[in-house]
């Protein structure tokens, strides 16, 4: 260890710099004071003398000797189904989890799926990997997504190809976690509630890294629960490996990190509390959340002085989402809430009041569980709400396996509740009664999906259609500020022109110059996500809601990202 140490120190004090100048930055953001590859060889030099320490002082780990006791299944084992059962029922419930992902894959691309593309296409890796021009360089994704492109062409199920894959290794990983406080009816039932879910379906067609996101942060999560109970080598390594992929995944994932070190910090109290020596645990959790946390640092060092001026300017601008405590970030939460329950949207109540009884039932069976997954949660709303930084639901999606974890842990309770009031065989009844109350789940979540389906996340052909149909041979498409994106990534597939076809306006000063060379009449506007649009340029939006009226609305299954064609006020 010791000369791989200093092998590391080496590199880091040697590493060349100019590469880094020659790195693309988006010239309307301010600098970073501090340069990014002067981070990572900090964090080189760092990483290789904490190495070569260890190495010198002769440190070896005593695997085992942290371990603590598990706590099995709680569903008695005459409701129990057998191992092989669950196997296959799993297997089938992963398989149509797969066919529900793949359907209507090739539905139009919104916004924050073509940026990364159209911003990525042509860098190479380590540019994607040392660069951060903007918050939608989830790595691995970004990375996955060039991949998948480059051997299938830009074409939209392409880009959602790595989606789907970790969003449908997903349902296994939960019922893996839900293994750890439950049964395998238990586990089978959360499996088969997140394979349904909407919002799942929904961000696993989605060209982005949030369902590695919940693959990692899942695994990790349980794996961290196995490191607790065995304190072995191979779970502390796969915990590494997979807490690294998180990081890969999504910058957020830092936040899981920091709900591990606080479950890791009440399993150390918990052990001193009932009388145990908690020294053997608290040195194995900090040497595995300090290697955690140094992989992170490395993986990230040269982009951090980006990162920090990206979110610090993205995401202090009132467009980018929401107040917290906002009522315009609650209506939108329960909106979202609302789609995902289709048919069963009145038992929205009672779905609150299982989830808070379902949670108290998760930390009952499996304390250190229940705080792995919501830990991460309270840290997002926590420092983001102190930062007064911008927040949307999709940054709170972690909330979707607890909850569903959590309804599946109250019905299970509450059936065999119910079951022991009455003078019949209660193992039978229970199940009955669980089944049912699943079934009811299950039904509501189907009832969302025809419309989910039904509805692109954003139309961009079906509105250039209408576009290309109805324009004039004089006339000029105007693309409004977040249309940009969207429409020249389709535009110029369908053989339109920047600059002769159509052009982007980003103020009220650049709009009334069109309008001046070509004529109102001969000007149509496209705009989308009007929120936006009236916070990011108010003037621009009063001036087209003034002059201009909205000729055609194409909805879109993005929240506020229906697109609007605009022609002029005629008279």
């Amino acid at each position: 260890m010791l000369a791989c140490g200093l092998i590391v120190v080496t590199l880091g004090v040697i590493l060349p710099r100019g590469w880094y100048d020659s790195l693309p930055w988006d010239a309307e953001l301010p600098r970073p004071g501090l340069r990014g590859v002067t981070v990572l060889q900090a964090a080189l030099v760092l990483s290789g003398l904490l190495i070569a320490l260890l190495g010198w002082l002769g440190w070896r780990p005593a695997w085992g000797s942290a371990g603590g006791r598990g706590r099995g299944p709680s569903w008695p084992e005459s409701r129990e189904i057998d191992s092989r059962t669950a196997g296959l029922l799993l297997l089938g419930i992963t398989l149509f989890a797969l066919a529900l992902r793949l359907w209507r894959l090739d539905a139009d691309l919104w916004l924050d799926e073509i940026t990364p593309i159209a911003y990525y296409r042509d860098y190479s890796i380590l540019e994607i990997l040392a660069t951060y021009v903007s918050s939608n360089n989830h790595l691995l994704n970004t990375l996955l997504v060039k991949g998948t492109t480059a051997v299938f062409g830009e074409q939209e199920w392409a880009a959602r190809l790595p989606a789907v894959g970790f969003g449908v290794a997903t349902i296994p990983v939960l019922y893996g976690v839900v293994r750890l406080a439950g049964s395998r009816l238990e586990s089978l039932a959360a499996a088969l509630l997140l394979a349904l879910s909407y919002h799942h379906i929904f961000f696993s067609q989605s060209a982005r890294g949030y369902t590695a996101y919940l693959f990692f942060s899942l695994a990790a999560t349980g794996l961290l629960l196995r490191g607790l109970q065995r304190d072995d080598r191979a779970s502390w390594l796969l915990y590494l490996a997979t807490m690294l992929g998180n990081f890969a995944a999504l910058l957020q994932s830092a936040f899981v990190a920091g709900g591990h070190v606080l479950t890791g910090a009440i399993a150390v109290w918990q052990r001193r509390r009932g009388g145990e020596d908690p020294r053997p645990l608290l040195r194995r959790l900090a040497g595995v959340f300090c290697a955690s946390a140094l992989l992170g640092f490395l993986l990230y060092a040269s982009i951090l002085p980006q990162a920090f001026v990206v979110i610090g300017t993205v995401y202090r601008n009132a467009g980018s989402g929401f107040k917290l405590a906002s009522g315009e970030f609650i209506t939108d939460l329960l909106a979202g809430l609302r789609e995902g329950l289709g048919a069963g949207v009145f038992v929205l109540p009672l779905l609150a009041l299982l989830l808070g009884y379902g949670f108290l039932v998760l930390l009952r069976r499996s304390p250190f569980l229940g705080l792995g997954l919501a830990s991460p949660l309270v840290l997002i709303a926590g420092l983001l709400g102190l930062r007064g930084l911008s927040v949307s639901p999709r940054f709170f999606l972690l909330g979707v396996p607890l909850a569903i974890v959590a309804v599946v842990l109250a019905l299970s309770e509450l059936a065999r509740i119910v079951a022991a009031k009455l003078p019949l065989p209660r193992p039978r009844l229970a199940g009955t009664f669980f089944g049912l109350a699943l079934a009811v789940l299950a039904v509501s979540s189907l009832a969302a999906l025809p419309r989910y389906y039904a509805t692109p996340k954003q139309p961009y052909r079906a509105a250039l259609a209408e576009l290309i149909e109805r324009r004039d041979s004089g006339d000029i498409i105007v693309l409004i500020q977040t249309a940009e994106h969207g429409f020249r990534f389709y535009a110029t597939r369908a053989g339109l022109e920047e600059g002769r076809d159509f052009v982007v306006v980003r103020s009220l000063s650049a709009l009334e110059e069109v309008v001046r060379s070509r004529g109102a009449e001969h000007t149509i506007l496209v705009t989308t996500f009007r929120r936006v649009l009236r916070l990011g340029a108010p003037d621009l939006h009063q001036r087209i809601e003034a002059d201009w009226v909205p000729a055609r609305r194409f909805p879109a299954a993005i929240h506020d990202g229906t697109i609007a064609i605009w022609e002029a006020r005629r008279g």
